[in-house]
């Protein structure tokens, strides 16, 4: 078994002698710390005019992921689920979108970031 990041283990050792005698237990409590960040968000979009931004869920060995929900640099929210919704938007105006992953040890991913309406769709004009 190898060990993973951020993850507890207890390990006993007991030794047995020819004549099946069995010595006492020794228990050895390991935790080993989580230092990789999780992967990076992938397959990021927004759904239309409703504007819920959708990701893949990253990977971390701790298995407690939270993603952060950023609009033009401004964190919106956090949540632990793989969709946000973004509300506030004005027409006639282009968004980048960008999501970060976070495990329980505080390692983040690299920012994957969208536009919102993607490039090459025309803005809205107001009216």
């Amino acid at each position: 078994l190898t060990p993973e990041e951020g993850r507890t283990y207890l390990y006993s050792v007991c030794t047995i002698d020819d004549q099946y005698n069995e010595s006492d237990r020794v228990t050895l409590t390991l935790s080993f710390d989580d230092l990789t960040p999780p992967t990076e968000i992938s397959n990021l979009r927004t759904t239309d005019l409703s504007v819920q931004v959708l990701w893949d869920p990253a990977y971390d060995s701790s298995g407690r992921i939270k993603y952060h929900v950023y609009l033009d640099g401004d964190h919106k929210g956090t949540t632990e689920e793989t969709a946000f919704s973004i509300t506030e938007m004005e027409s006639g105006k282009r968004y980048q979108i960008c999501v970060e992953a976070e495990d329980a040890s505080g390692n983040k991913s690299e920012k994957e970031c969208t536009t919102y309406p993607p490039i090459g769709i025309p803005l809205k004009h107001r009216q």
